[in-house]
């Protein structure tokens, strides 16, 4: 027992300060359900918050070898089918945060801003907060993340990538 509250002690630190990857924010945040539902809004989405209702989302669907008016009729993907769609969405979102604040010095940072542009579709109109991830400067661009009325509207999805923010 003294062993493991020994490794436990000298463990700790070198996760005290790990970040969660922008995938993981993503799928943490928006969790997972393999058949269509009606996110907060009423948008009609599977998988990881995949928006079935976006002009490309028949392409994607076929892509992953899937058809829109099937799961638009209330049918389900496999989670290969879902992973799919998600590296999709990814890479799409990883293009989307990079245009806006380029890539900073912080991974931490960087996954946040994934997180942010894949539940968003965009930071452009964040920009206080994106000024201020540019400058490296972490603890003003968390605080003003908690000001925004995204923050208020998703609640723990922006307290977490805040924190994360202040890892860095």
């Amino acid at each position: 027992m003294k062993l493991i509250q020994t490794l436990l002690a000298v463990a700790a630190p070198m996760f005290a300060g790990a970040c969660m990857s922008d995938t993981d924010l993503v799928k943490g945040a928006e969790g997972f359900r393999a058949c269509k539902y009606n996110d907060t809004k009423g948008i009609a989405t599977i998988c990881y918050g995949y928006n079935l209702q976006r002009s490309k989302a028949a392409g994607d669907l076929k892509s992953v070898g899937a058809n829109l008016s099937t799961v638009m009729a209330g049918g389900c993907l496999s989670q290969s089918q879902c992973d799919s769609l998600l590296n999709i969405e990814m890479v799409s979102a990883r293009n989307g945060a990079r245009n806006v604040v380029g890539t900073t010095p912080c991974a931490c940072a960087n996954a946040v801003m994934v997180d942010m542009t894949y539940n968003l579709g965009s930071l452009s109109a964040f920009n206080t907060f994106t000024g201020l991830i540019k400058q490296g400067r972490w603890k003003d661009a968390a605080a003003d993340g908690h000001t925004t009325l995204w923050c208020s509207q998703v609640g723990n999805r922006c307290s977490r990538d805040m924190n994360q923010i202040l890892q860095c």
